[in-house]
């Protein structure tokens, strides 16, 4: 009885259990290469830079997904579904910032 009790408790609560899937998708046309200084600088439409100097100043595209107040995260998983091969890059290191004024 106290198994089928338990089940029956615990069927529900997996059954309203969600998951929330978000998709990024970009394509080499998104992808900018200006030469600088003997390294390549690298552009992505949709994405921005976080300056950690000395490391590959590589955009990163920040992702923002709604999550319900009564909901608790137990895991993230990112998939790589494909790549696509552009070629061979000096990536331009990472400078640190500076002020504007």
């Amino acid at each position: 009885m106290k198994r089928a009790l338990f089940l029956s408790a615990l069927l529900p609560a997996l059954l309203l259990a969600g998951t929330v899937t978000y998709t990024l998708t970009t394509s080499p046309d998104q992808v900018r290469f200006t030469r600088f200084n003997g390294f390549d600088a690298v552009e992505l439409a949709s994405g921005v830079v976080i300056p950690d100097p000395g490391k590959p100043c590589l955009p990163e595209v920040p992702v923002t997904v709604a999550i319900p107040a009564t909901a608790r995260v137990t895991g993230v998983t990112v998939t790589q579904l494909a790549t696509t091969d552009l070629g061979a890059f000096n990536v331009m290191p990472a400078q640190p910032a500076s002020p504007l004024s």
